[in-house]
């Protein structure tokens, strides 16, 4: 039992070391994205073609990860607000040396013509969403590869089983806290709040594809439940 609680106490303790590097890098790779929606060249663009896709120029950050290699932008219209997704991009199934090329993309969605309180909105939005995205990318191939043939990711509400498998798989749970953590911090607020008031969209996405609060509160509990012991075990303060 002991040998099994000091294995336990290495990997929070070397999962503690790392998450302050990617929280730092996450940070960074923000401040870059946000200064390029802010560039006037870029909203130009923008707004006169209804579309921005671009490759950032940052390799002074991504040299310092190991398994990340670029990072695209691309901004899209949206009327009625403002919204942020990425996705983490590499060779299924890879080796640790494919996994150096691999690819961060993130879609930001944007009015045209946006200002600048439409940029201040978008930052906590943006850390979380880079956040969760770092988190996947300093995941063994392994972690990634068993939650993605478990569940694709066009297969996540199909059922509600596999929802659970999704949200509550090694990898969803490490990435979906890590960046709901950062979310905390940027809008000082308790992260376990921040868990609940982010599976309220994680309900919504589950009443969109016709489920009913029935059968949808129970999935938030158990995902709930999966979440906050991993928050207090990885961040116990």
């Amino acid at each position: 039992m002991k040998i099994k609680i000091n294995s336990l106490k290495k990997i929070i303790k070397e999962e503690v070391i790392k998450g302050r590097k990617l929280d730092w890098y996450s940070t960074l790779i923000s401040r870059e994205i946000i200064n390029a929606v802010k560039d006037e060249q870029v909203r130009n663009y923008f707004s006169k073609n209804g579309r921005a896709y671009f490759m950032m120029d940052i390799p002074h950050i991504t040299k310092n990860l190991e398994w990340l290699d670029r990072v695209y932008l691309q901004i899209t219209p949206e009327s009625h607000g403002i919204n942020a997704h990425a996705s983490y991009e590499y060779d299924l199934d890879a080796t640790d040396e494919q996994r150096k090329n691999s690819d961060m993309k993130i879609n930001l969605e944007m009015p045209i013509g946006y200002s600048d309180k439409y940029i201040s909105v978008l930052i906590p939005i943006l850390k979380e969403t880079i956040r969760h995205e770092l988190e996947h990318s300093g995941q063994s191939t392994d972690v990634l590869m068993d939650g993605h043939k478990k569940v694709p990711d066009q297969e996540i509400w199909k059922s509600l089983k596999r929802a659970l498998d999704y949200y509550t798989s090694e990898a969803e749970t490490k990435a979906h806290v890590a960046g709901i953590v950062k979310l905390s911090k940027v809008k000082k607020i308790n992260a376990a709040d921040a868990i609940d008031d982010y599976l309220v969209r994680v309900w919504s996405t589950g009443k969109y594809f016709g489920y009913s609060e029935k059968d949808l509160d129970p999935l938030m509990k158990r995902i709930r439940s999966v979440w906050q012991y991993y928050l207090m075990t990885r961040w116990p303060k």
